[in-house]
């Protein structure tokens, strides 16, 4: 079950910041600016169709990665 969960919030990444890059130059808040950048220093904007497959797995490694640990407030989950 957390894989399968781990795999849904990866295809919402990946679909919140291309949605995100579509509104530039608009900006987010600067966490969901940092965010995004994480995911786009290994998954580039899609400006065609392609194999996705690659892409969720990157998405799903920095989620599970925890790279997300440090937006979080102090305290907030303290097995971290």
């Amino acid at each position: 079950m957390n894989e399968n969960t781990n795999g849904v919030l990866a295809v919402e990444y990946l679909a919140a910041v291309q949605g995100l890059d579509f509104r530039a130059p608009l900006k987010g808040s600067p966490i969901i600016e940092q965010a995004k950048t994480i995911l786009r220093k290994t998954v580039s904007f899609y400006d065609k169709d392609r194999y996705f497959a690659p892409d969720i797995v990157e998405a799903s490694c920095i989620i599970s990665d925890g790279e997300f640990n440090q937006f979080m407030p102090e305290h907030l989950l303290p097995s971290l």
